[in-house]
């Protein structure tokens, strides 16, 4: 089952990347704009959730304090 999950961290942002890039436009500003909308939404995704696993802490520690 663990390899499965190594599997999957792998090959899964693989998949996102060459899926980007297979939409994206081949010029060069094109796959510039593609790549900066994939990191923003990147961005956006791993900020949120940092939040919400904070925010789920402090709602647990504070219900049972």
């Amino acid at each position: 089952m663990a390899f499965v999950k190594i599997m999957q961290i792998t090959v899964l942002p693989f998949l996102v990347v060459s899926i980007v890039f297979g939409i994206g436009n081949p010029n060069k500003t094109g796959t510039k704009r593609t790549l900066k909308a994939f990191a923003m939404a990147l961005l956006l995704f791993c900020s949120a959730g940092m939040v919400l696993n904070h925010a789920g802490s402090w709602l647990v520690t504070s219900s049972t304090g």
